[in-house]
């Protein structure tokens, strides 16, 4: 199955967070770098995806990103709890103000956690090969 129909550009993720609404969805926006999406990632967003829900995910570009931020989207836009990808360019804070009642997840230092622990443990697999 091809998930990447999931990806949109932001106004297409408004337009469709606002029909999801319509239907009686609570909207859940999860911001965050996804660089590289990890198991805890997916965890996570599917924690917050309930029945009632529809799912939004904003993929932030990040200072020194790993992945490219489309790569990122793709990866995403594959787990089976979100709903819509979009990369999100803009300053965070407008997801804020755009999402009305929405419950806003920011992930950011969830994201540069793991993201620091999988490169430190990295660096330590590196440095046990090559004293071998």
């Amino acid at each position: 199955m091809d998930t990447r129909n999931k990806i949109v550009d932001t106004d297409g993720a408004f337009r469709a967070a606002l029909e999801a609404k319509s239907e009686g969805k609570r909207l859940v926006i999860s911001m965050g770098e996804f660089d590289p999406v990890l198991g805890a990632h997916a965890e996570r967003l599917a924690a917050r995806r309930t029945a009632d829900a529809w799912q939004v995910v904003a993929v932030l570009p990040g200072a020194d990103p790993l992945l490219p931020l489309q790569a990122r989207c793709e990866l995403v836009a594959a787990l089976a709890a979100v709903d819509c990808v979009t990369p999100f360019e803009q300053d965070p804070a407008l997801l804020g103000m755009a999402s009305g009642k929405a419950e806003i997840h920011d992930d950011r230092k969830a994201d540069a956690a793991a993201r620091d622990a999988l490169i430190t443990h990295i660096h330590a697999k590196q440095k046990l090969a090559s004293a071998e």
